[in-house]
């Protein structure tokens, strides 16, 4: 993109690159205008003006970025930028160097995928992803678990809705609000288990069961028939859902976590977890689990 004039330049045509698109938008019509960069024929001195761009991420996410330039040039590059869940974007500007004009160089910097501490790989292209962390300090030990299904395609995923969860669980033994019909879900069980045997064991209730949480609809209200995943996202739109429970479907994360340092006892009472191994289930509703582990010594 080249400016050599005051107000707004505009793209020819949207630019996508890495998957993030680039677009004009013309934010104040009354104040600046738009013209096509092919009309810049004149030559002259770089005026004082406004870049401003739509980004759309792959994630489907939109933002507006935009930057005012000087009417002297200088010997500067300024980098800008918006964050979106998977990506970095946004451009640079060089001054006198290109001078007459200024140069827009577009930028996209590839959001790096975490590492999952444990993970299950579904024939519906979901990824289920459990990631833990766990940390000990003066203060005492606390845990983080996060869960979600990750849609590996570079493409939108349709999947139908299922609920065929390893362990059922009871709204008490993960994040508050987390297990109430969502379509993932975690638990965690004092002692070591395996595969083999996990579905014996006991779970610790996380979520105090004294209480009385006001939670916001999830991905999985109103019993939708299935779920269109955002492409490498755990994003998702659900729908075919129960008109008499909800007019619309809801559209969200398919995620779940909380950081906690002990647990609920039946008489609402919390308790530091005492020293030993304990096991961490990451489930989905398509049958998918994955197991970690940590340990408080």
């Amino acid at each position: 993109m080249t400016f050599q004039q005051s107000g707004n330049g505009e793209l020819n045509a949207p630019v996508t690159f890495m998957g993030v698109t680039f677009e004009t938008t013309c934010p104040q019509p009354d104040v600046f205008y738009c013209v096509p960069e092919s009309q810049f024929a004149a030559k002259g001195a770089v005026y004082s003006g406004v870049i401003s761009l739509e980004l759309v991420f792959p994630d489907s996410g939109i933002q507006d970025i935009s930057a005012s330039y000087q009417s002297t040039p200088c010997p500067c590059q300024v980098e800008y930028y918006l964050a979106s869940a998977q990506t970095s974007a946004g451009f640079l500007l060089e001054g006198e160097s290109t001078a007459p004009y200024l140069r827009v160089i577009l930028l996209v910097e590839p959001w790096q995928q975490p590492t999952p501490t444990a993970l299950a790989n579904s024939a519906n292209n979901l990824q289920l992803q459990l990631f833990l962390n766990s940390s000990s300090s003066a203060s005492g030990f606390a845990v983080s678990v996060s869960v979600d299904d990750y849609n590996t395609l570079a493409s939108a995923n349709n999947v139908t809705a299922a609920n065929d969860w390893l362990v059922s669980l009871n709204g008490l033994d993960g994040a508050p609000c987390g297990d109430d019909g969502a379509i993932v879900g975690f638990a965690v069980a004092q002692g070591h288990y395996t595969p083999s045997n996990v579905t014996a064991a006991q779970f610790l209730d996380l979520v105090n069961p004294k209480a009385t949480y006001n939670c916001p609809l999830y991905l999985g209200y109103a019993d939708p028939t299935g779920f269109l995943f955002v492409p490498m996202s755990e994003a998702a739109d659900s729908y075919g859902c129960n008109p008499h429970v909800m007019s619309m479907c809801m559209t969200g994360g398919a995620s779940t976590g909380l950081t906690f340092s002990g647990y609920w006892d039946r008489g609402g009472v919390y308790v530091s977890f005492p020293r030993g191994t304990y096991t961490v289930l990451g489930e989905d509703a398509w049958g998918d689990s994955a197991l970690a582990y940590f340990t408080v010594s």
